[in-house]
């Protein structure tokens, strides 16, 4: 029997849920939406599709993803995200981005997701999106705590253990008050068994792949930790995962060799807050905690989170003293 999901909006199979019925949107809509996925209207380009913004007939705008006619099979790729949200505890978190439907249709499979406004954090870090964050170095500490408690949910919080394998800076996208939500599961790993921890071909993107897990092949919840060490850096430095014109290539290993060399200050961007450069130091040690290949050394999630957000309370409450102070100084000006 098929069962409308309230949450997403996709119709289950009760027998099997992570099996949806075909075409829960149409083409057709979605092209309306979207003005014949007019260029002006395309939002972000990947490896295997675009996304455009689209607006529905009551208002509503979603992001409709469009597979390419060369990338492989969409609709594996379709069925690993269904699965994923499916395994999330009520099929939402807040931090995760939500599928909204999906079509099957053979000429033009599409997801449909949520539309979340700002962009990908990787357009911010790359000037593309305004200096908001580059500014205020607390706002992207709040970007990577909820970037963690994404992670938690899915390490730890789902049906199953659920691994992400691609977390970068291009698949973390932002609503309008900045807040940070993890994208694209098509290759994420529901973990059902213990077989299903050894993969054939670990997946993942350069720069941010846990040469651990590439050398092994064998996933577990650390793997997700090195590639979001990564975002951390990015966030601190504003310097790219990888760069062939750098004389260090990987982000990864430029950072810790400037650590262990004690010379790490010329990679930060402080931002103009109060203590942002110690802010954004201690950001890169626990970044390098999280890109050891000690894997008893790198800490899991749900640990780096909760250090992130005594970090964020300590800058909270330097910033307000900060702000008291100089308050005062212009009331004795006066």
């Amino acid at each position: 029997m098929w069962q409308m999901c309230t949450n997403c909006g996709t119709m289950y199979n009760r027998s099997n849920p992570e099996d949806p019925i075909e075409d829960s949107v149409t083409t057709k809509a979605m092209k309306r939406a979207t003005a014949n996925f007019s260029l002006k209207n395309c939002v972000g380009l990947g490896q295997n599709g675009e996304v455009f913004r689209g607006r529905l007939p009551d208002g509503t705008f979603v992001a409709v993803k469009r597979f390419k006619p060369n990338s492989a099979d969409p609709r594996i790729s379709i069925r690993v995200e269904l699965k994923v949200q499916h395994s999330i505890s009520q099929h939402t978190h807040p931090h995760v981005r939500q599928i909204l439907g999906v079509s099957f249709d053979p000429a033009q499979p599409l997801i449909i997701y949520e539309y979340l406004p700002r962009g990908s954090l990787r357009q911010h870090l790359q000037r593309r999106k305004g200096d908001h964050l580059l500014n205020d170095p607390i706002a992207r500490l709040n970007v990577a705590i909820d970037v963690a408690h994404a992670l938690i949910q899915l390490h730890y919080n789902s049906r199953f253990p659920i691994f992400h394998r691609d977390v970068k800076s291009s698949n973390i996208l932002l609503d309008a008050d900045y807040n940070a939500k993890l994208a694209d599961m098509g290759i994420a790993v529901v973990v059902q068994s213990e077989a299903d921890l050894d993969v054939a071909e670990p997946l993942g993107a350069f720069g941010y792949k846990c040469p651990v897990y590439e050398q092994s092949g064998r996933l577990d919840d650390k793997s997700d930790v090195y590639s979001f060490g990564v975002v951390l850096m990015e966030l601190a430095t504003f310097m790219t995962a990888w760069d062939t014109e750098r004389t260090v290539t990987l982000l990864a290993d430029l950072v810790i060799d400037r650590l262990q060399r004690g010379v790490v200050k010329k990679l930060i961007q402080p931002g103009n807050a109060p203590g942002g450069a110690a802010l954004m130091k201690s950001l890169l040690l626990v970044a390098a905690d999280c890109c050891s290949l000690d894997l008893n050394v790198r800490p899991r999630i749900d640990e780096v989170a909760d250090y992130l957000e005594r970090l964020r309370d300590e800058a909270s409450e330097e910033a307000a003293l900060a702000q008291h102070i100089e308050s005062l100084g212009s009331l004795s000006l006066a």
